[in-house]
């Protein structure tokens, strides 16, 4: 999710990059900066507070080591989801897909999937109803006649989902920068 590339580093990082470069240590700079990128980070995943999935997200942000360069990403499925907002789709009806996704909308099952609910109760104790011109539906427990104690709201794709970023601007990401290549110039 983080690489300065060439072409958008600011010209003041550039120099001290290159200073830096012409000392041999580079590398060390690219590293360190890194670093920090990660820190900063995890830090912000974490301070979002929640059970498990921020703390999940922190775990997944890794520095990868390319040739002459550094990147900072979140591994994490829903990490760029969460950076940069937008729609939520079922994967599809493709080997593994989904057509529908299942969001819990009964305390009790919350914190569990369809999968499980089903295999719990069985298929031929459960009930899906899907109205095929909306692409929506619930899945719940037959309570008797058409009703249906609803656990389980089915849609095919969500409303765009605002960004809830954890990583630094490029800003803050540059400052971080030009702030290390300063301290290690000075060393």
């Amino acid at each position: 999710m983080f690489a300065i590339l060439e072409d958008t580093a600011t010209p003041r990082l550039k120099r001290l990059a290159g200073r830096l470069q012409g000392r041999g240590r580079g590398d060390a700079f690219l590293q360190r900066w890194a670093v920090l990128v990660r820190r900063e980070a995890v830090n912000r995943a974490l301070a979002k507070g929640g059970r498990r999935f921020w703390k999940d997200v922190a775990r997944s942000v890794h520095i990868v080591t390319k040739v002459g360069a550094m990147a900072v990403e979140a591994r994490h499925r829903a990490a760029a989801q969460k950076q940069y907002g937008g729609k939520i789709e079922a994967r599809g009806k493709g080997p593994g897909g989904a057509r529908f996704l299942a969001i819990p909308v009964s305390p009790d099952v919350e914190g569990s999937t369809a999968r499980r609910f089903v295999l719990g109760y069985g298929l031929d104790n459960v009930r899906f109803v899907i109205n095929q011109r909306t692409g929506t539906g619930v899945l719940g427990l037959p309570l008797g006649g058409d009703e249906i104690d609803v656990k389980f709201a089915l849609t095919e794709e969500t409303k765009p989902q605002r960004p809830d970023p954890f990583f630094p601007e490029d800003d803050e990401i540059a400052a971080m920068g030009e702030d290390e290549a300063i301290r290690m110039i000075e060393e």
